[in-house]
């Protein structure tokens, strides 16, 4: 991957230092310019065209929300933001931001560190997303980036096996083109997932989605904790859908939707008639916890044919393999098409592997879904 330049702009010294250090050793990172408010970095851009920047949001004289909103018009750059604060991160997503990763305290050596690495995993990410196309997709109503899928995950609920590659799926591919499809009335539950450029994508997605006649929805996106209660409410004041951070015991409801807690992985499980949810804490699978693969596996043993799988913008190839167990299962299996998505990395993997039944764009998926419920598209 080419090596690219990176301009952090942030008023404290501290951060602005570490997170230079930390870059500057990075094989991908070319080099590392630094800015202590939006005047500088202006200066910065315009002199030395950096390929990527990481914001912090709470700034003096000018915040980072104010400047993305004047920058972005003349500047089309990759922007990673830098927040404690939720309502802020999820503003400058909506103003164009390609990521986010949330600033630890500077007294806190151990979350520095973690702080740190995640950014550094960022970077790369950033650099290859596609600038502003979930900001079109918001307008127009519509992590740990990466891993190894082959690592076995929550081994007791039989998700993997260790040491399984993932593309070795790719033989079951014929066995998908065969798989049935579910009766319009058996739709019981979406499952979505999404990293990289996902929180506007499923936004938009979930405008487009009505209350009334839609199965229930479940949703996994890469976000740490503190951050997904947040991104519910917003969900839910955005959309006609009521929406919800999840906890153990939610049942899955038509019109509901259920977003994974940051740091806990999300299963569904089948108790009589009714899809019960169950969140808790584990170890990484393809590189993330909550993971999309964890989410879409359960789906598959659950929910069979009476599911619809979704796999939005991300890096990596969290869900790819998921995806592909709800296919054979006999659900329906839909991935975002290149052209909308802000980094094509994990739907272009379960497109690879046979996962992906149908692409489409952003702006065009709730339409997709809408008619997958009501039965007008055959398998």
């Amino acid at each position: 991957m080419k090596s690219c330049r990176v301009l952090v702009v942030d008023d404290s010294l501290v951060y602005r230092t570490a997170v230079a250090r930390a870059l500057e050793g990075m094989p991908s990172v070319e080099k590392v310019y630094l800015a202590s408010d939006p005047f500088e970095a202006r200066d910065q851009i315009e002199q030395w065209e950096p390929d990527v920047m990481v914001l912090d949001v709470e700034m003096p004289k000018m915040n980072g929300i104010v400047f993305l909103q004047k920058l972005l018009p003349q500047y089309p750059i990759p922007v990673i933001v830098m927040s404690t604060a939720p309502d802020y991160v999820f503003e400058a997503l909506e103003c164009g931001a390609v990521d986010f990763i949330a600033k630890p305290s500077i007294g806190n050596g151990q979350n520095m560190s973690s702080f740190l690495r995640e950014l550094s995993l960022k970077i790369p990410s950033a650099f290859s997303a596609g600038v502003g196309r979930t900001s079109v997709a918001s307008r127009n109503n519509g992590g740990n980036d990466g891993g190894d899928s082959r690592k076995s995950g929550l081994g007791e609920k039989g998700i993997y096996a260790d040491g399984a590659p993932v593309l070795r799926a790719s033989a079951a591919a014929g066995k998908a083109e065969s798989a049935g499809s579910a009766s319009s009335s058996n739709y019981k539950v979406i499952a979505i997932g999404a990293s990289t450029g996902g929180t506007e994508a499923v936004l938009a997605l979930l405008k487009d989605i009505p209350a009334q006649g839609s199965p229930g929805i479940v949703i996994v996106i890469h976000m740490p904790p503190g951050f997904t209660k947040s991104y519910a409410e917003r969900l839910n004041n955005k959309t006609g859908l009521t929406v919800k951070e999840a906890v153990s015991g939610d049942v899955v409801k038509p019109g509901q939707v259920l977003v994974s807690p940051g740091g806990k992985h999300m299963m569904l499980s089948r108790q009589g008639n009714d899809l019960v949810v169950d969140c808790r804490v584990g170890r990484k699978v393809s590189g993330h916890c909550p993971s999309v693969d964890v989410l879409f596996d359960s789906v598959a043993r659950s929910a069979g044919n009476s599911g619809i799988g979704v796999l939005l913008t991300g890096m990596g190839n969290d869900g790819a393999l998921g995806l592909l167990h709800m296919r054979n299962a006999g659900a329906r299996t839909l991935g975002q098409d290149e052209a909308s998505s802000v980094v094509y990395g994990m739907p272009r993997v379960a497109l690879e592997i046979g996962a992906v039944e149908r692409q489409a764009g952003i702006m065009r998926m709730g339409a997709v879904i809408r008619t997958l419920v009501r039965g007008d598209i055959k398998s």
